[in-house]
């Protein structure tokens, strides 16, 4: 099994974009477990012994969506303004190796590039030492089968979550964010279908 192997120190999260994670996480992990666990909101709460009741408790939780809209949009803007996350650059170095990039032409010396296209279509570029900086060529070893590069993104794209933080740092929490949506969807169409029988 092969590792994905770090060769420089990560720099760490910016500490702004640690924050709107942290909000849409709790949020998110709230908005579940209200939906999992069935909860319902009483009219009267106790709090610090001062009994608050509320005429209109469902709103709360309108009120919980709100907020993780808000921190759901705040995480977008702060990822957006993060230079590089590194996904890609692993993923170029998992499809380079797996596809044996070793030059046909006998340049001693070239460079390799995969280009993304939309996030997850790509082309292999070639530049050897002696041309211009600014020239790069699709490579003979670019593969002309999209199906065998679809594979090879997915294989890719498995390792670089399962191997290194890039995944769960900035990809996971839009997944966590999306499981409590999913939960109201499943819960609306239970009570259709019960609704129909």
């Amino acid at each position: 099994m092969q590792v994905l192997v770090m060769t420089e120190k990560r720099a760490p999260m910016n500490a702004d974009l640690l924050r709107q994670r942290r909000n849409l996480l709790v949020t998110s992990l709230t908005l579940i477990a209200v939906n999992l666990a069935g909860a319902t909101l009483k009219t009267d709460v106790s709090v610090l012994g001062t009994a608050v009741e509320f005429a209109n408790p469902e709103r709360i939780v309108w009120g919980a969506w709100v907020l993780w809209a808000y921190f759901l949009i705040r995480y977008w803007q702060y990822l957006n303004e993060e230079p590089n996350l590194g996904i890609h650059e692993r993923m170029d170095a998992w499809i380079q190796r797996h596809l044996s990039v070793d030059d046909p032409n006998g340049f001693s010396e070239c460079n390799y590039w995969v280009s993304w296209r939309y996030c997850i279509f790509w082309s292999l570029l070639i530049q050897h030492k002696d041309w211009d900086p600014e020239r790069w060529e699709p490579a003979k070893r670019d593969p002309e089968s999209e199906i065998f590069k679809a594979s090879l993104t997915l294989r890719s794209f498995i390792s670089v979550a399962t191997k290194t933080p890039q995944f769960t740092d900035y990809i996971a929490p839009f997944l966590v964010a999306l499981l409590p949506v999913l939960l109201v969807i499943w819960r609306l169409f239970k009570d259709w279908t019960n609704t129909i029988t």
